[in-house]
């Protein structure tokens, strides 16, 4: 596997989109898979991507957070959308400000802006391990 670091701060959302095709097209086919480190975490982990997907159509790719969930092999298990829910929904439980105040951050970064600039909105999501870039 080749791993290496995709960079794309201070991008719109339209030239991130354009900055990973691009790389994914300079991809060698015959290399295998690749890892593109894309989040450093504040607990020292890394949010990176695997390429290709099993679905292998072109431009598909798998998430990965380090040491958020591990196969039974210990290697990272990619979370799948129930367990990222199931982690926002057991910080917010029920309380109303805190599901907007997340709900804002997840908008920022949905808009490019740092997951640590967001997220540090939030008093109790600051210093969480996993939580922060």
């Amino acid at each position: 596997m080749e791993c290496r670091t995709l960079n794309v701060d201070g991008l719109s959302r339209e030239k991130v989109r354009e900055r990973i095709l691009q790389t994914w097209i300079e991809e060698d086919p015959g290399v295998g898979q690749y890892r593109y480190d894309v989040e450093n975490c504040s607990d020292g982990s890394k949010i990176y991507l695997l390429r290709p997907g099993r679905l292998n159509k072109g431009c598909d790719f798998i998430v990965v957070s380090e040491n958020f969930l591990k196969f039974k092999n210990g290697n990272d298990k990619p979370p799948k959308h129930h367990d990222v829910f199931m982690l926002i929904a057991s910080f917010v439980h029920g309380n109303k400000n805190m599901a907007k105040s997340f709900h804002g951050a997840a908008q920022d970064v949905y808009h490019c802006l740092k997951p640590d600039d967001g997220m540090g909105k939030i008093s109790c999501f600051k210093n969480r391990a996993g939580l922060q870039s």
